[in-house]
């Protein structure tokens, strides 16, 4: 049982501005905290700059078209387990004396 109606799905471009922001955050939340107002401007603008420069990125990432997510979903999942994954009963395990 699924939804009568899929959509396409918008996928984000890795990228490592989320973790560049995070690092700037962080320099300017301990430079405020610390007072140190030449490295509060300087990771304020590396902030804004970095948010600007993310803006002007064209290729953003990538589309899942509906009919593919209606084929995924249509399809047995396999849970990966094997059995080899699966522990004897204990019933069966060897008693060593």
């Amino acid at each position: 049982v699924g939804p009568e109606r899929y959509e396409d799905i918008h996928m984000p471009k890795n990228t490592v501005v989320p973790v560049l922001l995070g690092a700037l955050a962080f320099g300017f939340g301990f430079a405020l905290t610390w007072r140190i107002w030449w490295l509060t401007g300087l990771t304020l603008a590396g902030i804004i700059g970095a948010v600007i420069l993310r803006s002007f990125l064209k290729d953003s990432g990538h589309v899942i078209c509906a009919e593919e997510i209606r084929r995924m979903e249509s399809e047995p999942r396999s849970t990966g387990i094997t059995e080899d994954h699966i522990s004897p009963p204990v019933a069966e395990l060897e008693v060593v004396p």
